[in-house]
């Protein structure tokens, strides 16, 4: 069975966003349960930048859950890396007034509480535990494998929660749709989300010819826009729109696309009547592939410069 890394080969971190977005999704599977979401937890903060402690210091949470009824809120740090004692501290002065001036709202915010919740992949928890115990950390802590996500340390405040892990998963049926593209998203991933967008809106027209705004087809992309920080809706925005002007200059896309002041044109007309939807699909997928060929190669080399010994050909 793969490992986490081989599974999920990148944008680990927003995989294990993803993760905890789909048990608070109102559609769950067989493959990955909304456990949050049936008792009442629903997506409030997702990747703001920064947002302040009582204290007046930056945190900046991956994403805020909710019970509105219960008043009680889930604030998530997914960890790839190592966590820093200076980030436990900052967390640690976060209150509930905080919650409030962020915009969490419940039907009684008087009584809002919440755990910060730390989330790590099965490959680091071991280093995480360490962290825990070495700072004096007593955030409750998930770690997410390939076939389960339990608690590993500490307790929350709301005893179902204590009682709800472990839960059952699969990995890879993670639904990364909640959340497709993240601030570090290579261009395939990032073109792959257009081509959908794309071929949705093209087959939808009732017109003979077809424009959008990129804008238009990033929204509906991101079942959560709304909720996203202004800083990773910019990131996401300038990122679609770099990927999508070298791809209409391409051999490939161009000559069925043209892009142009934000503005998407297909260029074939009449275009209900041809199978040029079919086509540009098809080219599609090859430049898509093409782009997952070269970022591939690319993390190679990358790899083989960092082990290449000093001096060496």
């Amino acid at each position: 069975m793969a490992n986490f890394s081989e599974l999920v080969p990148e944008e680990k971190h927003r995989v294990l966003i993803c993760c905890i977005m789909g048990l608070a999704h109102s559609t769950g599977t067989s493959g990955f349960p909304n456990s949050l979401h049936a008792i009442g937890y629903e997506v409030d903060i997702l990747e703001w930048d920064e947002v302040l402690n009582s204290k007046g210091k930056e945190v900046s949470p991956d994403i805020v859950l909710t019970d509105k009824n219960s008043n009680h809120s889930l604030v998530v740090e997914c960890k790839t890396s190592r966590l820093k004692k200076d980030q436990i501290e900052r967390y640690n002065d976060v209150k509930k007034e905080d919650l409030i001036d962020w915009g969490i709202s419940t039907t009684n915010p008087r009584q809002l509480t919440h755990d910060i919740t730390l989330v790590a992949s099965y490959e680091n928890g071991g280093t995480f535990l360490a962290t825990l115990r070495q700072w004096g950390c007593t955030f409750p802590t998930l770690q997410i494998g390939l076939v389960k996500i339990e608690k590993i340390a500490n307790e929350f405040s709301r005893a179902e929660l204590n009682n709800m892990f472990p839960l059952t998963i699969r990995l890879d049926q993670t639904p990364q749709y909640l959340y497709p593209v993240g601030r570090e998203s290579p261009d395939h991933i990032i073109m792959d989300q257009i081509l959908q967008g794309l071929l949705s809106k093209l087959y939808a027209n009732e017109n003979e010819e077809f424009e959008i705004a990129l804008k238009d087809i990033i929204i509906d992309i991101f079942p959560h826009w709304e909720a996203m920080g202004t800083g990773i809706r910019e990131k996401v925005i300038k990122n679609f729109q770099r990927v999508m002007e070298v791809a209409s200059k391409s051999d490939l896309i161009g000559k069925y696309i043209e892009y142009q002041q934000d503005k998407i044109k297909f260029k074939i007309p009449n275009y209900k009547h041809t199978k040029a939807i079919q086509a540009f699909q098809s080219v599609g997928v090859k430049y898509i592939n093409k782009l997952r060929k070269d970022y591939t190669q690319k993390r190679l080399d990358e790899e083989w410069e960092t082990k290449k010994p000093e001096g060496g050909e």
